[in-house]
């Protein structure tokens, strides 16, 4: 620590803190991510919560049955002094539990 230096500030690709959404089973959902360097194209996909984001699951076993469109692409964009909000439509939601939101920029 004798010779340290501040280089810089280090800037993450991707969604801006915790976020938390809430969807009714039979009804349409829309999840909004508050990002940083994201762009419409960037996609979400649902993994079961004892899931890692790039497991397979084979046979869609839990993804598929719980949303209409999974993983899904952002299909709207609001540009924001600090990110981006970017709308994600899954479609009607067909099940219920816990999932995990993964985030492909």
């Amino acid at each position: 620590e004798q010779h340290t230096q501040e280089m810089g500030t280090l800037y993450l690709v991707g969604a801006k803190s915790r976020m938390e959404w809430t969807c009714r089973q039979g009804a349409p959902c829309e999840l909004v991510v508050h990002g940083w360097r994201v762009a419409l194209g960037d996609a979400i996909r649902l993994v079961y919560t004892g899931f890692n984001c790039g497991d397979i699951d084979y046979g869609d076993a839990f993804l598929g049955t719980g949303f209409d469109a999974n993983p899904s692409v952002a299909n709207q964009s609001s540009n924001l002094s600090d990110g981006v909000l970017l709308h994600f439509d899954l479609g009607r939601a067909r099940g219920s539990g816990r999932w995990k939101v993964c985030l492909c920029v």
